[in-house]
């Protein structure tokens, strides 16, 4: 289970420490040298032919192109047709997917893993990014170590930032939450009203879950209670707190004035 309090320095040195395992080379895909911005403005503007074919010439011709195009297409896209848009979003999807697929053969080829070890995770945590899962073997007990049962390894791809991200319980390991929630963070998922509380908070119950061996509910659901705002100085700006069907009845969630997530708790509290 996800414990402990959060602070800021634990927060600040988990994020650190994840960024320096993306620049050393656990997922980041370098920079690429990209088309000509002309060529790139002529695709798009094709997106918007009126024969198909060179529609369609167009929309794969931007998606073999790959990351480089996304900031134009993007930039595009709010100053275009429905339609143009809408085929604009196509291409963005299909070069993001293809982009996160490599990130996930990188990693499994890293870790000595199948790719077919590596199965997607129905998450709503990381806005824009994909959330992987692989089963992690039993650890026995050893010396003062508790052991550890059958559990998962879950894979947070942030195909923009071209990094992987991996959070994963191991022996005597005390420092889950933060790395979690550091994560969350640099992946920009933020809480900012009742309805994404509830959303993060079913999501984080889920990878909790999965961190401790706990067969994983995709039913899992949390009902949003109420959102206490912090009155001392000392306190988190908002407090939210969830009620749930686990044996763990409440979930507890401080969110900093930004609206990121500074810790995750479930209590049996009354």
């Amino acid at each position: 289970m996800l414990t402990g309090k959060g602070s800021g320095v634990a927060l600040s040195l988990a994020i650190l420490a994840l960024m320096c395992d993306a620049a050393a080379g656990l997922g980041q895909t370098g920079p690429t040298e990209g088309p000509s911005p002309e060529t790139v403005a002529k695709l798009i503007a094709q997106l918007g032919a009126a024969s198909f074919r060179f529609r369609q010439q167009a929309s794969d011709e931007l998606t073999s192109l790959g990351d480089p195009v996304l900031p134009a297409l993007r930039k595009a896209a709010p100053k275009s047709e429905l339609e143009v848009r809408r085929r604009i979003e196509l291409v963005v999807s299909r070069i993001q997917a293809a982009s996160v697929e490599k990130l996930v053969k990188t990693y499994c080829a890293k870790q000595g893993l199948a790719r077919n070890e590596v199965e997607p995770f129905r998450s709503a945590l990381p806005p824009g990014g994909r959330v992987f899962r692989h089963k992690l073997a039993a650890v026995p007990a050893k010396d003062k170590q508790a052991a550890l049962p059958e559990r998962y390894a879950f894979v947070f791809v942030d195909p923009d930032a071209g990094n992987v991200y991996t959070v994963k319980r191991m022996p005597g390991d005390k420092t889950l939450t933060q790395r979690t929630l550091a994560i969350l963070r640099l992946m920009g998922t933020k809480v900012g009203d009742n309805k994404q509380a509830t959303a993060v908070m079913a999501g984080l119950w889920r990878v909790n879950d999965g961190l401790d061996g706990v067969a994983v509910r995709d039913d899992a659901q949390v009902r949003f209670v109420q959102a206490i705002k912090g009155e001392k100085w000392i306190d988190p700006p908002i407090t939210y707190i969830g009620d749930s069907d686990s044996p763990t009845p409440h979930v507890v969630m401080p969110v900093d004035q930004d609206g990121y997530v500074t810790d995750f708790r479930m209590w049996n509290i009354r």
